[in-house]
């Protein structure tokens, strides 16, 4: 049963927000789509092994996708665990192409191109590693109780090579995401005795969700990212151009010629999505490149936004995530 559903991330929207509005010969642009194209291919390789978890009966795991928990002065994230009445199981995806070699002399992954190109990328084996250990530190802190943790580096990508120099563990750790559904019935199979009731479950379950605190990603401050480098004005949702004006009520790109009559709620959306913070009618208006007071009002309204303060004081609040 899915406890917690795996959400599109913020990250992600909020890269593509500033790849749509930095300016074109910022020097960090490059890396903004790297890091953009990287996030997501992550998530597409997390979607992709949660289709293998559909296997299982309803009743038999507690699954979370996406958990952020607090512990001691740090939080962790665990892509996706399981929770058994017998132990836990926490999956750390990888989605990433090649040939792929797991180095335990220096714990790193090597990743090799088709072109022969060489990545290094830290070892994911030591860090679901930890997160297990922070997981048992976590459940034993709140409930003093020990149960069983496994954990697996699931290699999304199925045409990836895995090669390494510990042929002991790197095997019993790293998987691709084809092997998943055998690998929990061999660990099912070692632990068949019940270490917690559903009763304890369901405890343990609501206290992870309750204790779970999603991350901030203040895009901007990520990128060393100043206001001023950021493009104002409405996008296309025909040619992608930020190329949109306000005429007769509704808007139209002067580049293809596309009209569209809600544009601006996707331009309000990744003023939130950058700044973080509220934006009222003067803001709305420079950002929005509109001249009418009026126009701005019924604009924002039309967004059904939460609201504070009144008249010029007034502050239009950014939707949850």
């Amino acid at each position: 049963m899915i406890v917690k559903e795996r959400k599109f991330p913020i990250k992600i929207k909020k890269r593509a927000a500033l790849h749509r509005r930095i300016k074109e010969d910022h020097p960090k642009r490059e890396l903004i789509t790297s890091d953009f194209n990287k996030s997501l291919a992550g998530y597409k390789g997390e979607k992709s092994v949660d289709y293998f978890l559909n296997y299982f009966p309803t009743n038999e795991f507690h699954i979370f996708h996406d958990l952020r928990l607090p512990h001691e002065d740090y939080h962790f994230q665990i892509d996706t665990l399981l929770l058994s009445n017998s132990f836990a199981l926490i999956l750390e995806v990888k989605n990433i192409y090649g040939t792929l070699f797991f180095d335990s002399d220096f714990n790193q992954l090597i990743r090799t191109t088709k072109e022969d190109i060489e990545e290094c990328f830290p070892d994911p084996i030591l860090q679901v590693k930890r997160q297990r250990l922070q997981l048992l530190h976590w459940i034993h802190s709140k409930y003093n109780l020990t149960i069983p943790v496994e954990c697996f580096v699931v290699i999304s990508n199925s045409s990836s090579i895995i090669k390494t120099n510990n042929h002991e563990l790197t095997p019993e750790i790293v998987i691709h995401s084809h092997a998943l559904i055998d690998k929990i019935e061999i660990i099912k199979c070692k632990y068949k005795n019940d270490k917690i009731d559903n009763t304890k479950r369901r405890r343990i379950t609501k206290h992870l969700l309750n204790n779970h605190e999603p991350g901030s990603f203040p895009v901007l401050e990520r990128y060393d990212i100043s206001k001023q480098d950021i493009i104002n004005g409405v996008v296309c949702p025909s040619c992608q151009k930020l190329s949109m004006i306000r005429k007769h009520a509704t808007w139209l790109c002067i580049h293809c010629y596309h009209v569209d009559k809600y544009a601006h709620q996707n331009a309000i959306d990744d003023y939130f999505l950058l700044f973080d913070s509220p934006i009222n009618n003067k803001l709305a208006r420079d950002y929005l490149k509109i001249d009418s007071i009026y126009t701005a009002n019924r604009l924002l309204q039309s967004m059904n936004l939460d609201q504070s303060g009144s008249t010029k004081g007034k502050l239009y609040h950014p939707p949850p995530n």
